[in-house]
């Protein structure tokens, strides 16, 4: 994980994109998204194109 990270930030430090748009938000923690920020500070932004899984829930608490 840590290489791709690398990647990204070498990406962004050498394009200075006004945007980064990062399409799978679990990869992105805080550290990482304040140096991205860092970088000619880009707008940060992201999509999640599922629905998060609902709790399963006991059939007693269903009753």
């Amino acid at each position: 994980m840590r290489k791709k990270k690398n990647i990204l930030l070498a990406q962004i430090e050498e394009l200075k994109p006004d945007l980064v748009l990062k399409q799978d938000l679990f990869h992105v923690d805080t550290r990482l998204a304040r140096r991205i920020k860092q970088i000619g500070d880009p707008i940060l932004t992201g999509q999640l194109g599922t629905c998060p899984r609902a709790p399963k829930m006991s059939q007693s608490a269903i009753s």
